[in-house]
């Protein structure tokens, strides 16, 4: 077994170097801990010209004249963190991911329009499937230098590519500016496909195949895969990826982000007509923008373009073109938002009823501030929520086997995370699936969906909140190969378990993992990952894992968290 990376340095070996369309990177090559295996690392390399120019979209890098050393990752894109506002970033500041945003926070800057490339060491091979990481963040914050997310592991042990790049967020990538047009208006997206562009043109200089990259991302990281299958770049039935991968994927914007822009616009004084605003604005002060935007609480949310972005995706798949038909991999946490239950509990003797009104409050409020008759349309979904808590936490028919069942909070955790994670996935899942029986031959899907859940409970570096449970993103450091080497035997077991079925999934996706496709109209099981001493995945009923979105898919429905 391959050890799990922890702290990876560069080692003496004679720089890799390669040609790509624009010049010649010269990388470093890396070793994981108490190994003699290794990595090409390509760190910073330029997808786009950078820095682009504010809320415009990308433009192909301009030729280099000499080599650029990519061998340290560049600057994260300006990132916004509201002060607690939301229902997501109480959950990740307050659970596990504290060392990813210490990441995002330092250094930043509107130059940051990188990528970054993981080659197993030593190979001259030339068909390497490829997996292209989009990380998550509320479309708010987020890197590709994440230490949780650096590729050299997965990439070594493998034996395949992995690429993450750096998209623009918040305001800088999702403006919303009148001025534009309204297929220029979400140039975060644009980011993430000029970026797979890049991968198309370039990936085969690095020993690549570029008909066989995965795309893969978390929370909305994962939505951003969502829409990349619904509004494909290119023709739909060759979009430049032939799987793909949703981990926890969540569309928890909330805002007017048309609203907000002006409002941005007044605090500046860039109050002329809709083409001097976007001039003005473009002069501020990147620092002082985002400082702004953060302090005013600013919410931006991608706008619905048709071209990059599809609010209503179960009616694109079910009466529209569908999806780009490759086989697709989905699931979420068990324990999802266990860290905004523990957060809005201030004390252990809270009694129950009162944590669920602070979280209810959380998620609508969350859910519905781009909802002009807000207080209305509130206290309607406050009334369902209410119903649908009382039945279920009084029964407290959690079936749950996790530490958290063994606390008062356990059920109420449960009702959270399947109101924004369980629920839309199950309907997500569903939805696809039923699109391959459909009598139409323009969106009848023919690939497979597979659908899976995280159970395990190990405690991603940096976790503060005790009997967490399997968290929002727990999941990635298995993935990525990125827990210490002192975390529990069976972690680290569970750990190759994950590397070998994301990375198999990847170069054999039509096979698909070894477990149950979801068939069209018939879930019977889920795959439930989890060790447990003789397995990493049990079977259990999909009335297990989704008994209670009777109730709570509505609630998950009017809030915005479906598809």
């Amino acid at each position: 077994m391959y050890p799990i990376q922890q702290v990876i340095s560069p080692v003496a070996f004679p720089n890799p170097t390669v040609t790509v369309a624009s010049g010649i990177v010269i990388g470093t090559t890396q070793a994981l801990p108490s190994s003699t295996e290794t990595a090409n690392v390509y760190l910073g390399i330029p997808y786009a010209q950078s820095p682009p120019v504010r809320f415009a979209p990308p433009e192909e890098p301009a030729p280099w004249p000499s080599p650029i050393y990519a061998q340290e990752f560049k600057p994260s894109c300006m990132q916004v963190f509201a002060d607690f506002n939301s229902a997501y970033t109480v959950l990740l500041v307050l659970e596990s991911r504290q060392p990813t945003m210490q990441r995002c926070r330092k250094p930043t800057d509107e130059d940051c329009l990188y990528l970054n490339v993981w080659t197993p060491g030593g190979s001259n091979a030339t068909d390497l499937a490829v997996m292209v990481w989009i990380y998550g963040g509320n479309l708010a914050w987020g890197t590709s230098s994440d230490p949780f997310t650096a590729g050299t592991a997965l990439a070594v042990r493998e034996n395949i590519i992995v690429v993450s790049f750096n998209y623009r967020l918040s305001i800088f990538g999702f403006s919303h500016s009148p001025s534009l047009p309204l297929t220029h208006r979400n140039a975060g997206f644009l980011d993430q496909r000029l970026a797979l562009d890049w991968v198309q043109r370039n990936i085969h200089e690095f020993g690549g195949n570029a008909s066989k990259v995965t795309i893969f991302g978390q929370s909305a990281g994962g939505y951003s895969v969502q829409q990349l299958l619904a509004a494909p770049p290119g023709p739909k039935d060759r979009p430049p990826f032939r799987a793909a991968i949703m981990q926890s994927f969540a569309r928890a914007f909330g805002g007017n982000g048309t609203a907000n822009y002006l409002n941005a616009a007044e605090h500046f004084n860039c109050t002329e007509k809709d083409e001097e605003v976007l001039a003005c604005l473009r002069r501020v002060d990147a620092v002082e923008l985002r400082d702004y935007a953060a302090q005013a609480e600013l919410d931006f949310a991608p706008v619905e373009d048709h071209h990059t972005c599809i609010t209503n995706v179960t009616d694109h798949i079910l009466n529209g073109p569908g999806l780009a038909d490759v086989p697709l991999l989905l699931g979420s946490t068990r324990d999802e938002l266990s860290g905004m239950v523990y957060a809005l509990s201030s004390n252990a003797t809270d009694p129950v009823h009162t944590t669920w009104h602070r979280v209810h409050d959380r998620l609508i409020s969350t859910g519905l501030r781009h909802d002009p008759p807000f207080a209305t349309t509130a206290e309607e979904i406050r009334k369902q929520a209410d119903e649908a808590a009382a039945k279920l936490l009084s029964s407290s028919s959690s079936s749950s086997s996790s530490s958290l069942s063994k606390n008062k909070y356990g059920p109420l955790v449960r009702l959270a995370s399947d109101i924004v994670f369980t629920c839309p996935t199950s309907r997500a899942c569903n939805v696809t699936t039923a699109s391959s029986s459909s009598s139409s031959s323009s969106n009848k899907r023919r690939s497979g969906v597979w659908r899976y859940r995280w159970s395990t409970e190990a405690a991603p570096p940096g976790t503060i909140i005790p009997n967490h449970g399997a968290v929002h993103g727990a999941e990635i450091p298995a993935i990525f190969g990125t827990y210490p080497p002192d975390m529990p035997a069976d972690t680290l077991a569970m750990t190759v378990y994950m590397q070998e079925l994301w990375a198999g999934f990847a170069k054999h996706p039509v096979a698909g993992p070894d477990f149950n496709p979801s068939e069209p109209h018939d879930q019977p099981t889920v795959a439930d990952l989890w060790y447990n001493s003789s397995s990493h995945k049990v079977d259990v009923a999909v009335t297990e894992v989704d008994g209670w979105c009777v109730w709570l898919l509505p609630v998950a429905e009017r809030l915005g968290f479906t598809w």
